[in-house]
């Protein structure tokens, strides 16, 4: 899309304050001037969030099954957008995808699955900062065909991936890039058990130790229009700071009752790392995981105002000179046999 900016964007200095101990440093901050963030901000739109849900929910994906013809439509549709956008490739050997192999669960002839996530960056402007990395992320895969009936995936997880693209260019449309380096992952095999996410977290093509925080986007487009329900951030109360620092100049409901789906996106498996996360959902709906997941139901509005409300987060955590701390009380542990995936 084609947008006009002024050409003295500054980002001024930024300074926060740490409290009372190391588990709650960064969980308090001065007032942050969003005014070098906000003309990119608004290059997140109502009609590109649309657009980007009805091609990737469309027929012609075939519901973005793992390991599918429409899947790797999908993957090759997210690089193509990355590429448009003049961000790095994140993969080996200079390329977008991250390819790997899988088995086919449950099945008894132990199945391989081929499949990959796509992975973009945004160096950083800091010589020293820029080897820290913020990880915006969403899953592009969903169930399917099934019985005849395409699983469209609208809404899960279509409009994650529309929040991460729109994410992606707004950044890459910033005039003054932020001083840490900026990762997009749109993660494959979610509905699978997080096997995109996981695969990474075992081959991070960015050191784990120098990831700073995980902002994860799934299922963003329905109920209410001004809710959005916030999880994970208990885990960093500086990030979650942060985060409402950011939506002062959204303007969105933040729920925080849904701590019982931590486990069940991708941003659970950097959480069991002990990086920072936040998780962004609007709840179930009758739809969930049927064939009327369908784009004529999602609403762009709502996909365009939490992408804003995440690039603003993303933006500052870049742009900090602290990193956010993960709360030790609350380190997650995977208990056996638990398998809960969106």
């Amino acid at each position: 899309m084609t947008f006009s900016y002024k050409t003295a964007l500054k980002i001024l200095p930024l300074a926060f304050i740490l409290i009372i101990s190391p588990i709650w440093a960064s969980s308090k901050t001065k007032p942050f001037d969003f005014s070098a963030a906000k003309l990119p901000m608004y290059s997140i739109t109502l009609k590109e969030s649309q657009q980007h849900v009805n091609i990737l929910a469309s027929e012609a994906f075939q519901g973005r099954a793992t390991g599918t013809e429409g899947g790797f439509r999908a993957a090759q549709y997210i690089a193509d957008q990355f590429a448009n956008y003049n961000l790095l490739p994140g993969g080996k050997n200079n390329q977008y995808f991250q390819n790997f192999e899988i088995a086919r669960p449950l099945s008894p002839d132990e199945d391989i699955l081929k499949t990959q996530n796509i992975i973009a960056m945004q160096p950083g402007r800091d010589p020293e900062l820029s080897k820290e990395a913020v990880i915006i992320g969403a899953h592009f895969d969903h169930l399917g065909k099934k019985n005849g009936k395409i699983y469209f995936g609208a809404d899960d997880n279509a409009s994650g991936i529309a929040g991460l693209l729109e994410i992606a260019e707004a950044f890459s449309r910033m005039p003054i890039k932020p001083l840490r380096t900026i990762i997009f992952i749109a993660f494959t095999a979610e509905e699978l058990g997080l096997l995109g996410s996981d695969h990474y977290m075992k081959n991070p093509t960015f050191p784990l130790r120098k990831t700073v925080a995980m902002i994860n986007l799934d299922m963003i487009s329905r109920n209410e229009p001004n809710n959005v329900t916030v999880i994970g951030s208990n885990r960093s109360p500086g990030l979650d700071a942060l985060n409402k620092a950011a939506n002062e100049e959204i303007g969105l409901t933040l729920e925080y009752g849904g701590e019982g789906y931590f486990t069940r996106s991708d941003q659970y498996s950097f959480a069991r790392h002990d990086i920072p996360v936040i998780f962004y959902n609007t709840k179930s709906h009758k739809d969930y995981h049927r064939s009327t997941d369908i784009s004529e139901k999602i609403n762009p509005e709502k996909i365009a105002r939490i992408s804003r409300l995440a690039f603003l987060l993303a933006w500052q955590v870049a742009n900090m000179n602290e990193r956010p701390v993960y709360h030790p009380l609350f380190k997650t542990v995977k208990t056996k046999g638990q398998n809960d995936v969106n």
